[in-house]
């Protein structure tokens, strides 16, 4: 995050995180435990953007 020059993890995980979750362009690598401290995100290959 910060070395994308983001410093605000709260503004980043509303503004873009969520977004690209509820679009389906990254998917947790630990759905059952959003909040967890190893939580990991990955791209979804192939995801296209819905409108």
């Amino acid at each position: 995050m910060q070395h994308c020059g983001f410093q605000d993890f709260k503004h980043f995980t509303q503004k873009y995180l969520k977004l690209l979750l509820n679009l389906g362009m990254l998917k947790m690598t630990l759905p059952d435990k959003p909040q967890s401290h190893s939580q990991k995100y990955m791209t979804v290959q192939g995801a296209v953007p819905k409108n």
